[in-house]
């Protein structure tokens, strides 16, 4: 059994008889499948299960810059399956128009997934943070 939350938005997988639908049942349209490799180490996603929707951040030097920022990739992308707890992969439901910006990061970037609520997601602000950042606060 599922817990549903006030206000949460049901969608298929929610009336599916058991958590392994198969990815393709998942998407429609001009929804494509993307699948991204993580092993346990860097991959601790225990907390995520199918259906969950995250925002995900990632690290980098941006071009014509020296320093390495993680900024915010993408928001509220639904997850489709997670790996096992020895690693595997997470497949991640995005738009057709995003599949090479997925390979491309998943290859030259490092990824950070944030759990988002159930139910009464807010619009994630685009947020950057450099080393100059995260100490803005403390000082």
């Amino acid at each position: 059994a599922a817990t549903i939350f006030p206000g949460q938005q049901l969608t298929a997988i929610d009336f599916a008889a058991s958590s392994s639908a198969t990815v393709d049942s998942q998407i429609t349209g001009t929804e494509r499948a993307i699948s991204i490799s993580l092993d346990a180490i860097h991959g601790s996603l225990t907390q995520l299960k199918a259906g969950d929707d995250v925002d995900i951040y990632i690290d980098h030097v941006p071009p014509g810059e020296q320093n390495a920022v993680v900024e915010l990739f993408r928001s509220n992308v639904r997850i489709l399956a997670v790996p096992g707890p020895q690693g595997g992969n997470l497949i991640l439901r995005i738009p057709t128009r995003e599949v090479a910006d997925f390979a491309f990061a998943t290859d030259h970037t490092r990824f950070y997934f944030a759990l988002r609520p159930a139910a009464g997601a807010k619009k994630t602000p685009v947020d950057r943070a450099t080393a100059d950042t995260i100490l803005r606060d403390r000082r």
